[in-house]
Parts: C-alpha cells; sequence; structure tokens
C-alpha cells in the first residue's frame, strides 16, 4: 500500500511540474462536413485572417482537377469557392501554394498537367477570383515536383528544383510580388543534387527556406537550408536522421522544422520527425492518439493559433481526403538551452495571446537595438526597443489592445544582424 502511495505521490509531483511545453503532441482526426473529392498531389495554405485552410487543384479518382476548396477550421466546415466564370489555372498537380499576407491571397506556381507548367496564379481570399501574375525577367523552366516558400523581407515567392520530362533541376529562384520579376538566385558553389518531389518550409526568425529530401535516382535524406540574405546554401549533415522520403510534407513551428509522412520509395510511411533549427538536431516525434495512415502526396499547413500541423488528403492504400491534427506542438525547443553569447530572438510568451505578451531577446555584444512589429501590409505597428544596450539579455511587453486579431511580425536588428519571428494575436 506504502509502495503505492509513494508511486501516486510521484506521478502527481511529476505532473505538477511538467512544464506546459512538454505536453504530448496528441494526432486528432477531425469530423469534417462536406469534404472535397479525394486527392493526392493537392497544395493548401493557411489563411491566417479567417484561420482557414484553403485548398486546390491534385488528382482525384476522376482526373486532375483544378476546383478550390475553403475548410473553416472553427466549425469543421467544407465550401466549395471555385469561381464559376472568369481566367483560372489549367487543373494541374504536384504544383507549390503560398499565402501572400500582403495582398491577402494564395499564390500558385507550377504543377503537371496536359503539360508541365511554369505560370503564376493569385487567388483573392475575399473575392474568390483568380488572377494571372504577368512577369518580366527569364521565367524557370516548366516544372511538377518542385518546393515554394513566402520570403516577407523581400515579399516574394523562393522557389527551389523540381522536374520535367527533360530531367531534374536545382535551381533557386525568386519572384519578387512589387516589380513582377523572376531573379535567379542560383548559388555558383555549393547546392542540393538536382531533385524532385521535395518539401520546403520557411524559417523566418533566420530568414532561410528549410529544404529536406525528395527524390533523385531514389528517395533521398539530406536537410538544407537557403540564407535568403545571402543567396547560399548550406547542408545540415546531422545524425540521427528521418528515413529517405519524397512526397512528405513540412511546417515550421517557432523553432521546428517537423516533416509528417512520405514515401521511401517501397512503402508509404506515417512518422513524425523534427529538426531543433536552434540545436540542429533531429528526432522522432513521440505522439499520442492514433496518427494518420501511412501516405504520401498528401499537403500540410500550420495553425499559429493553436500550435498544431494540419493534414489533408494524400494516397496509401486509396485515396484519401480526411483532416487531421498533430497538437501542442511547443514552438519553441530547448530555448533554455541556448549558449548565453549568441544573437538570439525568442518566440513571444504567451503566443498566441491577448491582449499582452513579452518578447525576450539575447545580445552578444554591446550594440545599437531595434526592435518593431510590423503587420502583414510591412507598416510598423510599434517600437519597443530603439536604443543602445550592453550584452545581455532582455525582455520586452507588449500590449496590442487597440489592434485587431490576426498574425504579426517582429524584427529584432542589432550589429548588422537580423531575425524575425511571427506573433499571433487572438481576441
Amino acid at each position: 500500500m506504502k509502495m503505492i502511495q509513494s508511486t501516486l505521490c510521484f506521478l502527481m509531483t511529476a505532473l505538477v511540474f511538467l512544464p506546459a511545453g512538454l505536453q504530448a503532441q496528441l494526432w486528432k482526426k477531425l469530423n469534417t462536413a462536406s469534404p472535397p473529392p479525394a486527392r493526392r498531389y493537392a497544395a493548401a495554405i493557411h489563411d491566417p485572417v479567417s484561420n482557414r485552410m484553403i485548398l486546390f487543384g491534385g488528382s482525384t479518382q476522376t482526373g486532375t482537377v483544378n476546383d478550390v476548396w475553403v475548410l473553416d477550421i472553427a466549425n469543421s466546415t467544407w465550401t466549395d469557392v471555385t469561381p464559376g466564370t472568369g481566367n483560372a489555372p489549367a487543373p494541374r498537380f504536384g504544383h507549390n501554394a503560398i499565402y501572400d499576407p500582403q495582398n491577402h491571397s494564395m499564390i500558385v506556381w507550377s504543377g503537371q498537367g496536359i503539360g508541365f507548367y511554369n505560370d503564376v496564379w493569385s487567388f483573392n481570399l475575399s473575392t474568390h477570383t483568380w488572377q494571372e501574375l504577368t512577369a518580366s525577367g527569364t521565367k524557370p523552366n516548366q516544372r511538377y515536383g518542385s518546393a515554394a516558400v513566402y520570403d516577407p523581407v523581400n515579399h516574394s515567392l523562393v522557389i527551389a528544383a523540381g522536374f520535367t520530362d527533360a530531367g531534374r533541376f536545382n535551381d533557386t529562384q525568386s519572384f519578387r510580388f512589387a516589380s513582377s520579376a523572376w531573379i535567379n538566385l542560383t548559388p555558383t558553389g555549393t547546392k542540393p543534387v538536382p531533385r524532385c518531389l521535395h518539401t520546403a518550409s520557411y524559417d523566418a526568425s533566420r530568414q532561410r527556406m528549410m529544404l529536406y529530401a525528395g527524390q533523385s535516382s531514389g528517395a533521398l535524406n539530406d536537410f538544407w537550408a537557403f540564407d535568403l540574405t545571402t543567396n547560399t546554401w548550406t547542408e545540415l549533415p546531422f545524425t540521427p536522421r528521418p528515413p529517405g522520403r519524397f512526397f512528405s510534407s513540412s511546417i515550421v513551428a517557432g523553432d521546428r522544422f517537423l516533416i509528417f509522412g512520405g514515401s521511401s520509395g517501397s512503402e508509404n510511411l506515417n512518422d513524425t520527425w523534427e529538426f531543433d533549427l536552434l540545436q540542429n538536431r533531429w528526432s522522432e516525434v513521440a505522439t499520442t492518439g492514433t496518427p494518420p495512415d501511412r501516405r504520401s502526396g498528401h499537403t500540410a499547413v500550420y495553425i499559429p493559433s493553436q500550435r498544431s500541423m494540419m493534414i489533408f488528403g494524400g494516397t496509401g492504400t486509396s485515396l484519401y481526403n480526411d483532416v487531421w491534427l498533430l497538437e501542442n506542438i511547443t514552438v519553441g525547443v530547448n530555448e533554455e538551452a541556448t549558449l548565453p553569447h549568441r544573437f538570439t530572438l525568442h518566440q513571444n510568451f504567451p503566443n498566441p495571446f491577448n491582449p499582452s505578451t513579452t518578447i525576450r531577446f539575447e545580445l552578444e555584444l554591446e550594440s545599437f537595438v531595434t526592435l518593431k512589429i510590423f503587420d502583414l501590409f510591412g507598416r510598423t505597428v510599434a517600437t519597443l526597443a530603439d536604443e543602445r544596450l550592453a550584452a545581455g539579455t532582455f525582455s520586452r511587453s507588449w500590449n496590442a489592445f487597440a489592434l485587431p486579431s490576426g498574425p504579426y511580425y517582429y524584427r529584432l536588428q542589432a550589429n548588422g544582424s537580423s531575425q524575425t519571428r511571427m506573433l499571433m494575436l487572438v481576441k
């Protein structure tokens, strides 16, 4: 009896002192109403203004499509918002989609249908209308199986690699929305081998495109970072690492890069791995609940207000149109283990918040510092620091009571370096 009481006391103590960041990461299937037809190789974005997932295109049982669907995350209801008239992208699969916050739109690029594509389209999330974006400069080759991210600093679409019947690419290019121009960012030095069917997500804190795996002569398992300030690739050769795969999906949540599923070439997978962007190491995520079925060719988005990764569709034993959430994602991984001498901007806490939050940062040298907060249009809404500070650890509080709900960016600049993160105001 004493042993049982002692054990219970230990467990209660562990529960009381368990840090919030160590909550079990839970897989949960959403029961959604009126879902779209099952499909693979579609693309999706998260609309942070209305907290919706926007889905475009893909390959269904009846063929390739160009429909647009909206999932209202709050009530788990799908709505078909495909325009009935006007110009629209051709049906396609293996394309890319990003969220453009300045124009509140979904940007779609590339893919395969009756041929390969290299066109750029904007879907207005308020009017549900398409517009093809004309471009100056030399367009990237037509392709599918590429990867793309949104670069908020340069207000641009950044793409990397892909495939056509002429072979695979390892280029890196940028479409600047302000000038409607393509710019070739491909470095002359080290870069990933040509590939397709890889995945990429944007690391806002370090302004990098994080590119993982894909297919070359077989499944790859390498991991690369493209620095968008210097236009250089760096391989992150850390072990252990996930098994090789392609047609997986990824997100960045704070200081974590997460991947789910994909195909090894011989089987579909349903494992979840994370890369700690501060400590530079991989680990397999221990999750609770029943995970999604093994699959590849699915799509994923990050829901900041819920700290969740949302998975849709893909192919396994059949085509899927199910929706899954991986909940309780810790956006700051091992922040307490960061070296005190590093220039570091931490994730705000709490996040999401209403109406106040705290931002912590570290300086390795005495320097003149600016810490500013921007809305989705790049306008400064608050300046929290504009002064010379000694080396050390600092924090600043922000009260956003007068501002509307939604995502904002905050940027720390000192000694020629800068870091940017996103925070979420939810009222």
